[in-house]
């Protein structure tokens, strides 16, 4: 069988270009839609009571929005709205997405932690669900940044694969 020669001067697809269809479409918008589910779990975790203080007279407790906790509920906020936004996007999208997420997660994470740094408390279902959030977006942003150009090559090498060789003159010498 003769060796298939393609067109060298043929343009190749942008990856702007292609939609993801079949396992990789469905990789693709699972993480995104995980991302976002993390980020609203981070919303939902905000007002409900954080944790309780040793240091407090009668052990007041702490809600999510106290201490930073407002800053992180509009964090987590914008996550799911990006990361909604751009579970059907093309080529690009979902790096926006985690590159959102993982530095939303990372001021997140440093103003909670510099707000109880040397203190002692005791953790409730606010902080629970927080820190859940956090190392979530954490886990995902990286995977997707990783993820997303692989998956979004061999749609376009199997897109290739597929079009079709016309033949062309070869000059015969003799």
């Amino acid at each position: 069988m003769e060796p298939v020669i393609r067109n060298p001067h043929a343009r190749r697809r942008r990856l702007r270009e292609l939609s993801l269809t079949g396992a990789r479409a469905a990789w693709r918008k699972g993480l995104v839609i995980a991302l976002a589910g993390f980020a609203v779990l981070g919303v939902i975790g905000g007002p409900l009571p954080a944790h309780r203080m040793e240091s407090d007279h009668g052990g007041d407790v702490h809600y999510g929005l106290n201490e930073g906790g407002l800053v992180a509920m509009m964090c987590f906020a914008v996550v799911a709205v990006v990361a909604w936004t751009s579970r059907r996007g093309g080529f690009g999208r979902a790096w926006i997405a985690a590159t959102v997420s993982l530095v939303a997660s990372v001021v997140t994470g440093f103003v909670i932690l510099l707000s109880h740094l040397l203190t002692n408390v005791e953790r409730l279902v606010g902080d629970e669900l927080i820190a859940t959030s956090i190392l979530g977006q954490l886990i995902i942003g990286p995977v997707l940044l990783v993820i997303e150009p692989f998956l979004f090559l061999r749609e376009r090498t199997l897109l290739e694969r597929s079009d079709p060789v016309f033949p062309t003159a070869r000059a015969i010498r003799r």
